[in-house]
């Protein structure tokens, strides 16, 4: 697997007067690193700008330096004020090398599709795939190649190659991940052929039924 995107963390004291004054300027965001043993729980603090980044990449497993100690943890929870969209938490989990993890690991798209060289739209049904994995082969996102499909073909996650010690994680292999949609004015159009084609509802006969 190639290298992971790499956030720092430092802990933090709940009573620090310090950190309370860095979350009110907006510098800094809250976070909690969970982890088995006598330490379920630790609070972090994560540099705003530095999380912003990270989330805009969609990657889950990072590498954690906490403290000048790097570790691989799994982002598990974000949280934002509902009104204004702005991060105010962050939750992570600490992996442990030879222990299997579950993780939702962004799908990326590979290719273009040959319906879009007659106006197709190829749209991303399902943007993650939960994963089941060794922490040295959780891999930072599922590519899937797009290049053969045409318009109105569809790829599920049992048409995709896992990486080498992956495994899907409770998801039906059934499930879409990606599709070549008609361009929106053919769609318009089959919709209204539909609705020309349905049978009409002939009112008269269900009132002579009726009586």
């Amino acid at each position: 697997m190639g290298a992971h995107q790499t956030i720092v963390a430092t802990t933090r004291s709940l009573n620090q007067a310090q950190s309370l004054k860095q979350i009110r300027k907006g510098l800094q965001v809250p976070g909690v690193l969970f982890a088995r043993g006598l330490n379920p729980s630790t609070p972090i603090f994560i540099q705003r700008k530095e999380a912003n980044v990270i989330l805009a990449t969609g990657e889950r497993v990072l590498d954690m330096v906490i403290d000048g100690k790097k570790e691989m943890v799994n982002l598990t929870e974000v949280q934002r004020e509902p009104s204004s969209g702005k991060l105010v938490h962050m939750s992570f989990h600490l992996l442990k090398a030879g222990e299997k993890t579950h993780a939702s690991i962004p799908v990326h798209i590979l290719g273009k599709a040959i319906g879009e060289k007659t106006g197709g739209l190829v749209q991303l049904v399902l943007k993650e795939i939960d994963i089941k994995a060794l922490p040295k082969d959780l891999p930072e996102f599922i590519e899937i190649d797009v290049s053969g499909l045409d318009i109105g073909d569809h790829l599920a996650i049992k048409d995709i190659k896992l990486p080498t010690g992956v495994e899907l994680y409770n998801m039906k292999p059934e499930t879409n991940v990606v599709a070549c949609k008609p361009p929106a004015k053919e769609e318009a159009v089959s919709e209204v052929a539909a609705d020309a084609n349905a049978e009409p509802e002939v009112i008269g006969k269900e009132k002579a039924k009726e009586e």
